[in-house]
């Protein structure tokens, strides 16, 4: 699960999330709109995860803007 935040005046459309390491990576195509000042959640399937690794996550919207973060 990846919770998306827009702190802007306008809604955001999320496109794709990607999920990746050095060894590994997974893009997972969505359409969720996170509407202004509110929280999105996204339920990605099919990604497979080794416990103890470290891996980034990438949010992309509709307009090429993105946000990362590393878990």
């Amino acid at each position: 699960t990846v919770w998306v935040g827009n702190y802007g005046q306008t809604g955001v459309q999320i496109v794709s999330v990607l999920v990746y390491n050095s060894t590994y990576s997974y893009t997972y195509k969505c359409n969720v709109m996170v509407p202004p000042s509110g929280l999105a959640k996204i339920n990605i399937n099919g990604v497979q995860l080794v416990k103890g690794s470290v891996y980034t996550v990438k949010v992309v919207a509709s307009d090429g803007n993105t946000a990362v973060s590393e878990t």
